[in-house]
């Protein structure tokens, strides 16, 4: 496919009414799936494993089931193509996944201990399988029902609110956990199933909410093609291997250091569980008041400029954490969360806004999942990079007229440095409605709700100028 191919989506064929009201319900589906997610992944579900007797290997074995569950989203992709009945397949698919949760609630009882971590474990591989395909027919599903002029918009509010609801599903959750282990002096299986029961009560009506929203007819090829010719027909495409390649290469540069940022605050700095939460709910924040903002300005300047100054604030993020210790942790540490929360939440929108500008409306399942896929590699390779450097680095320093680097500094040095390096390739993605980076520098600098950014944006307009000057 050519690279200079038209990036478009088709638009929906609801009348307004239906489509505003079915936009309303996709709202409602994001807040009771992300309490879902948010109850069933993450601390709580480590939590669970470990009071099973979870070693580390098991931990790490169970993070890397849903990174794999999604390059299953490949093959899925070709049914959903064949099917084409993507709201059936998705209310199919995820009713299968939440459903399965059930056997996480009674776990402790169906099994002996001896067998408790491989059904767990079989349990989340059967839900990473089923919400493969559910991932693929939702996401072409919403790519066609969401108009082209208002997905900045839209994703931006849809995002705010799964924030929210996942920060005060966080909260909630961790103090019924403390409250648990105060009257009963543990933490039990019986109260981690309490949680894995509310998720899936909010799981259920996320279902409820996906069934109240009508079908959109899938396009579909002018030319039927083979199954292997469907499945690479988006390596074929010039625009969109470019933009899987820069966005592999940067959640490389970006997870090689990643992951050990809360090892270095607890191990190295010995700070409480209380701060590097303090730390976490920041970000968190600081992404909920610039979410909507940031679509707003994707739908005036295009997914390319604000994808491009994101990540170019995220890619500092590393260098604040070298030389910090226990007399400054607070300075080097309050700004990349601070910065990186802010601006986090507009590069993710705006990547995502991007893959579905560039997946065609007649081929949208098999250009998500490859994606999808490829970029689940990329997670997970620069983790396992980046644990490989740490184990090789943990005695070394480095020391110069100015700095002193040891152990995990130097694997945050080398994820900026790549950060960066991977960076001049957001520039080249190509975008369906693009003004020029300095234009949205521009406005930045005039625009009080980001005060914060607007010495960034100044010292930005003024590199270009002086390069203008000396090239």
């Amino acid at each position: 496919m050519a690279q200079g191919r038209r990036m478009e989506s088709s638009p929906s064929s609801l009348p307004r009414r239906q489509l505003e009201e079915a936009l309303r319900w996709a709202v409602w589906d994001a807040a009771f799936a992300t309490a879902m997610n948010t109850l069933v992944m993450g601390v709580f579900l480590t939590g669970f494993a470990l009071a099973l007797g979870a070693d580390a290997r098991f931990i790490g074995l169970m993070a890397a089931i849903p990174p794999l569950g999604n390059l299953l989203q490949v093959p899925a992709s070709w049914i959903v193509q064949r099917v084409g009945q993507r709201r059936a397949l998705s209310l199919w698919a995820f009713g299968v996944a939440r459903s399965l949760r059930v056997l996480m609630v009674a776990l402790p009882w169906l099994f002996p201990p001896s067998w408790r971590l491989t059904a767990l474990l079989l349990v989340l591989s059967g839900v990473a399988l089923t919400a493969s395909l559910g991932m693929v027919a939702w996401a072409s599903w919403m790519r066609d029902l969401v108009p082209l002029e208002r997905r900045g918009r839209f994703f931006a509010y849809r995002n705010r609110v799964a924030g929210v609801v996942s920060l005060v599903t966080n909260l909630l959750g961790a103090s019924f956990l403390d409250l648990w282990r105060k009257v009963f002096g543990e933490e039990n299986l019986m109260s981690f199933s309490f949680l894995f029961a509310l998720a899936v009560l909010t799981g259920w009506a996320s279902l409820w909410c996906l069934a109240r929203m009508p079908e959109v007819p899938m396009p579909q090829p002018e030319v039927p093609l083979r199954w292997w010719e469907m499945l690479l027909r988006p390596l074929r495409d010039r625009a969109f291997r470019r933009f899987v390649l820069v966005i592999s290469g940067w959640t490389v540069a970006l997870n090689l250091a990643a992951p050990f940022f809360s090892v270095y605050m607890l191990r190295e700095l010995s700070l409480s569980y209380s701060v590097v939460n303090g730390f976490v709910i920041l970000s968190q924040v600081m992404g909920l008041l610039h979410i909507s903002l940031w679509g707003r300005l994707i739908d005036t300047f295009g997914n390319q400029p604000v994808l491009l100054f994101c990540r170019f604030i995220i890619a500092m993020n590393p260098f604040w954490w070298l030389g910090t210790n226990r007399g400054n942790y607070l300075w080097h540490i309050f700004w990349p969360h601070f910065l990186g929360g802010m601006t986090g939440g507009g590069a993710e929108l705006a990547t995502w806004n991007l893959l579905l500008a560039l997946s065609p409306a007649d081929a949208s399942p098999v250009y998500l999942s490859s994606f999808s896929a490829i970029t689940s590699l990329a997670s997970t390779l620069g983790p396992a990079l980046g644990g490989w450097l740490a184990a090789q680095v943990q005695d070394v320093a480095w020391q110069g007229p100015f700095w002193h680097l040891k152990g995990l500094e130097i694997v945050f040095l080398l994820s900026g440095l790549l950060r960066f390096l991977s960076l001049p390739g957001f520039g080249t993605l190509p975008d369906v409605r693009q003004e020029s980076v300095w234009s949205l520098l521009r406005y930045l600098q005039r625009a009080r709700t980001l005060s914060p950014l607007r010495p960034i944006a100044w010292l930005g307009v003024g590199l270009g100028r002086l390069l203008r000057l000396t090239g």
